[in-house]
């Protein structure tokens, strides 16, 4: 799981990276910089990628959000 100290140390480097949360959530740190949340999961044998959004928002609420894929799932109506 990560820490808040983690995530706000979390700079651009080289390459873009992730750093790896629980559920499939990981916060995104492209090369060019900024941060953002995203949710990897499978539906359908398929697997998914949602951007959730900026890093600036709270990180218990994207935690929460994860956990709940049927939640996520119709408010963007995966298929």
């Amino acid at each position: 799981m990560l820490t808040d100290a983690k995530l706000r140390n979390a700079k651009a480097a080289d390459k873009p990276y992730r750093l790896l949360d629980a559920e499939g959530l990981h916060l995104f740190v492209p090369a060019a910089g900024g941060k953002s949340w995203r949710w990897r999961h499978q539906r359908a044998g398929v697997e998914r990628l949602v951007t959730l959004g900026r890093y600036a928002a709270n990180h218990a609420q994207y935690r929460l959000s994860a956990m709940h894929p049927r939640w996520w799932a119709g408010i963007f109506r995966l298929p």
